[in-house]
């Protein structure tokens, strides 16, 4: 082991290999077991680094595609109820008055199968 630390030793620089600074060593010393990880893990690393930056983008695009999903859908129901409140009113209002004249209920009949056709539609 201690000759495997010389050679190791003796691929730095000599003003690196006698560094009298602990903290310079500790770092030189982290420096080389990160490189080490990295050559014995090959390309299995990056990979999961890159697994690791398409789950968070997914993450993050999905929790935007259900915000909005829910927005349009909140959208739709609020217009579905406004139409709902103002659309029935004209053939019934029409319905009422066709019992006396025979063109307001012909009239009557083509806004409700207007509004049939509009609800068939959209």
């Amino acid at each position: 082991m201690r000759n495997l630390w010389r050679s190791l030793l003796a691929c730095f620089r000599p003003s690196w290999r006698l560094s009298s600074d602990p903290a310079r060593r500790a770092a030189f010393l982290k420096l080389g077991i990160v490189a080490g990880i990295f050559l014995f893990a090959g390309p299995e690393l990056v990979a999961a680094l890159e697994w690791q930056i398409l789950v968070e983008m997914l993450g993050a695009t999905l929790f935007t595609t259900a915000m909005i999903a829910g927005a349009k859908l909140a959208l739709v129901d609020l217009g579905e109820k406004l139409r709902s409140l103002v659309l029935p009113a004209a053939p019934v209002a029409l319905l009422g008055a066709a019992y006396f004249e025979w063109w307001l209920a012909s009239a009557a009949a083509m806004v409700a199968s207007a509004q049939a056709v509009w609800e068939v539609v959209v």
